[in-house]
C-alpha cells in the first residue's frame, strides 16, 4: 500500500460521491478501510474505495436488437 497516498475522509467521499454519513457507514460495515493516523484524525485506503466501487458496478444493459423480442 505503501506507493497509494491515503485519503482523507473529504476526499474518499468525493471519490464516492456519498455523504459524510454514508461513509461513516461503510467504514463501519468493513466495506471500506480506515486508518488512524492520529488521536484526531483518520485516513481512508484509496485501494478500498477501489474495489468497494468495482463490487458495486452495474453492468450496462445491451438493447435489444430491432424486430427482436425483448
Amino acid at each position: 500500500m505503501g506507493r497509494y497516498p491515503l485519503l482523507t475522509r473529504k476526499e474518499a467521499r468525493e471519490r464516492l460521491h456519498v455523504s459524510e454519513s454514508t461513509l461513516d457507514r461503510l467504514v463501519r460495515s468493513g466495506a471500506i478501510t480506515r486508518f488512524r493516523v492520529s488521536q484526531r484524525s483518520t485516513r481512508i485506503d484509496p485501494l478500498s474505495v477501489d474495489d468497494y466501487l468495482a463490487r458495486c458496478r452495474v453492468p450496462a444493459a445491451v438493447p435489444a436488437a430491432r424486430g427482436q423480442a425483448a
